[in-house]
């Protein structure tokens, strides 16, 4: 799957996830991997841990984690808006998708490699 297509599908699991009984912790937990990788900065091993979410093979998360000299300059705020967008509180609108264009996919396959290793599985979301 494209990341911007995992980021538009994770907001409205992340909502059915807080609206059930009891609530579920998805929007708990994504939140806290996002504060820990942004506190540790790009390519620590928290932000390689959070933007696995969001990936499906090496390349999609080489582009997620790794600055490359030269790149386009809308590759850096995508990944800020990434990881930011899913800082929120338990109101969460979950648009973790919000700021960040097709153009974070372009050049990558979208196929499952299984080279990511993701720190939990979300339902909906992870085959």
């Amino acid at each position: 799957m494209k990341i911007l297509d995992k980021l538009l599908k994770l907001g409205p699991l992340v909502v059915a996830d807080k609206d059930n009984v009891p609530p579920g912790t998805l929007g708990r937990d994504l939140s806290n991997l996002a504060v820990d990788a942004i506190t540790d900065g790009l390519g620590s091993p928290a932000w390689v841990k959070y933007m696995s979410l969001f990936a499906d093979n090496k390349a999609q998360l080489e582009r997620l984690t790794v600055q490359k000299p030269g790149e386009p300059g809308y590759l850096k705020r995508h990944r800020a808006y990434i990881v930011s967008n899913a800082v929120c509180d338990i109101n969460t609108t979950t648009n973790t998708a919000a700021k960040v264009g097709e153009d974070i996919d372009l050049q990558l396959d979208a196929a499952v490699d299984g080279q990511v290793v993701r720190p939990f599985v979300i339902p909906g979301l992870d085959a």
